[in-house]
């Protein structure tokens, strides 16, 4: 036995006396990378750990281009990648105390890998561009701050942009938001298809994201119609998909709580039953008191329902009830004890009671009826699964200006159509849409194309074009917005 406790109490002073060696090591690196000391750093990262796979990377990178540490390797930027990736999930006691240094630090290694595979994309080598990406997708992988992706994919606008269908009225608005959140939950967050798009390589839709010209919503129409291009079938498995089974949600029924207040001004001394009678019992004590208390001394009975409420009607025996309080609750008589109690702006004392539910009951088509016998949305969803990817398309500000005149003189008009009065035609194709100012909306239903049998709007979006000019403005109808997107090859 005293062998065996010997032998444990050795391993254990050595593992530790190599965990503190090992800290010394992961602080001397550390050293050596603030000085600048890249060489030294990268050598004696050598053999130490996960802290020193990423310093031996972080210092490799900050090495420059033309070393021949560098040159050793054929694509060193992935070198590096693969060394952070084999770091991953073994940096937690080392890394924890340095998390906002490294995350400083990997940003800006993220900064140069994206910009130089966009170089590459924009070269026209898509496959190397696409390696960069691949391997800053799968090192990056939001596993942690460290291990930040600063280039996925971020869903601000499209979850706005889900929520956009909301009911007008204002009372039943929050609780129809709940149930939208639901469907936002089950058809966006819970689609593990939308991980895809984290890929940095789908930043690269982003090309009207610095042009100050265009309005938020306008730099939209590229951004999703680019993801489009770049990956049809996954922008149908996800935005289109979740758009659309969002918005065609079918029933939705809710139950909106209706309140009512009750002003108090004597909270400070019991109620005597007398006041206690006064009070709207079933609807102060109801919540208040176990429900094999208040069963028995308040009968709730139903006396009328529709389809968008029920009503009720309550039997109470006050005097039980209140004996019943004397006894087993009597913190309950002095009002300002009761959950629901509050004081007012003014400094009076109120009670706020629900007076009933009422059943709200919204309706919309369903995601089939919307789109099952649609031979809009069927061909569609056929396109989108057989077509390979397209090129990017880039703005343009001319084309942006022949687009916005258009958009200008035809919203306040109230045409439709491509017959410009005094707008000059200097483009190759043209599309228009009409009663949405949202740019995910704008390129979904010129995508759909529905009631043009010759697609021609879709057949634009997809087509064999380079730039684009688009402009959302005002129109002067029912429509209320209509958008010009102007294309040249």
């Amino acid at each position: 036995m005293t062998i065996r406790l010997t032998t444990l109490l050795v391993l254990i002073l050595v593992g530790l006396h190599s965990l503190a060696a090992q800290q010394s090591t992961y602080q001397e690196i550390k050293a050596q990378y603030q000085q600048q000391n890249y060489v030294a750093c990268y050598r004696m990262a050598a053999e130490s750990g996960a802290g020193g796979l990423m310093f031996r990377a972080l210092s490799l990178y900050r090495l420059p281009d033309n070393h021949s540490l560098r040159k050793e390797f054929d694509r060193p930027l992935i070198h590096m990648m693969n060394l952070m990736k084999k770091a991953n999930n073994r940096l937690s006691q080392e890394a924890i105390p340095d998390s906002g240094f490294l995350v400083s630090e990997i940003a800006d290694f993220q900064k140069t890998v994206f910009d130089e595979a966009s170089r590459l994309y924009h070269r026209g080598s898509i496959n190397r561009a696409e390696a960069y990406f691949d391997a800053m997708h799968q090192t990056f992988d939001n596993s942690s701050p460290v291990f930040h992706n600063h280039y996925g994919f971020d869903g601000t606008h499209f979850v706005k942009t889900l929520r956009s269908n909301i009911i007008q009225e204002k009372e039943n608005r929050k609780y129809y938001q709940q149930e939208i959140r639901k469907l936002i939950d089950r058809h966006y967050r819970n689609n593990e298809d939308f991980k895809q798009w984290d890929n940095p390589k789908y930043r690269m839709a982003h090309t009207a994201k610095s042009e100050n010209y265009l309005k938020h919503e306008e730099k939209m129409i590229y951004y999703y119609l680019n993801l489009g291009r770049m990956n049809p079938e996954l922008f149908l498995n996800t935005f289109i998909y979740a758009r659309l089974h969002v918005k065609y949600h079918g029933e939705i029924q809710i139950r909106i709580p209706l309140y009512d207040t009750l002003t108090v001004s004597d909270y400070d001394t019991p109620l005597t039953q007398q006041e206690f009678f006064n009070l709207p019992v079933h609807k102060i004590y109801i919540d208040e008191v176990p429900n094999n208390g208040s069963n028995r001394y308040i009968q709730k009975k139903m006396i009328g329902k529709s389809n968008r409420s029920e009503k009720y009607r309550y039997d109470i025996n006050y005097s039980g009830l209140y004996q019943y309080l004397q006894k087993n609750h009597p913190e309950l008589l002095i009002l300002k004890n009761l959950d629901k109690f509050s004081y007012t702006k003014s400094g009076k004392g109120q009670i706020l009671f629900r007076l009933y539910d009422k059943k709200i009951t919204y309706y919309n088509r369903t995601f089939s009826e919307e789109t099952k016998n649609s031979y809009y949305y069927q061909s569609l969803f056929g396109k989108l699964q057989s077509m390979r990817p397209h090129n990017i398309i880039d703005p343009d500000k001319q084309l942006f200006r022949t687009a916005e005149c258009w958009a200008v003189e035809a919203g306040q008009r109230g045409l439709k159509g491509h017959d410009r009065i005094t707008c000059h035609t200097n483009y190759h194709a043209e599309a228009c849409d009409y009663g949405n100012k949202n740019g995910f909306d704008v390129v979904l239903n010129l995508l759909v194309d529905k009631f043009v049998p010759s697609l021609g709007h879709r057949k634009i979006l997809l087509g064999d074009f380079s730039e684009m000019g688009a402009a959302i403005r005002p129109h002067n109808s029912d429509l209320e917005y209509n958008a010009v997107l102007d294309f040249k090859r």
